[in-house]
């Protein structure tokens, strides 16, 4: 695997990739580490983002954080971004919500509305009512939708 993901050809690399997410090999996490920082073929890319969470290399969660926040990062790149970062995570504590929902990166405050709706969370409820005020249309979405997945009203 380890081969495979430093093969030339795309194809071979991605398919390495998302056969290695299924394992926690430490020589395969170190490449997964530098695909990540140098990889720029985006079918590589995805597979790489998918491993990362399913591998739970919590190292490179703020480098996670950093490419959501990013007004470079492609919105797809960021949904990856997202679905990984919160893999890895095995609960989020109010601190951390209360820190993403008041960024000033609307990716990190979309991230606060998956991860709530992700772990069921109604003790942070307050928050995504004041992010459906979010001045950034996506950020509002993402907050209602979280609020329909927790379904307040039914608990």
């Amino acid at each position: 695997l380890k081969q495979g993901m430093q093969d030339s050809n795309y194809a071979v690399r991605a398919v390495a990739v998302k056969l290695a997410g299924h394992f926690r090999d430490h020589k395969l996490i170190v490449e997964i580490k530098r695909l990540f920082k140098e990889e720029k073929v985006w079918t590589v890319r995805q597979q790489v983002l998918k491993a990362i969470g399913g591998m739970k290399i919590i190292d490179l969660k703020a480098d996670l954080e950093g490419l959501i926040a990013s007004d470079e990062s492609l919105a797809t790149e960021k949904a990856l971004a997202i679905a990984s970062l919160l893999e890895l995570l095995e609960t989020l504590n109010r601190t951390e919500i209360e820190r993403l929902s008041s960024s000033n990166r609307a990716g990190l405050r979309q991230l606060a509305c998956q991860a709530i709706a992700y772990f069921q969370s109604l003790r942070d409820l307050d928050q995504l009512l004041k992010l459906t005020e979010d001045p950034h249309p996506d950020v509002r979405s993402e907050a209602f939708q979280a609020i329909g997945q927790l379904r307040p009203g039914q608990q």
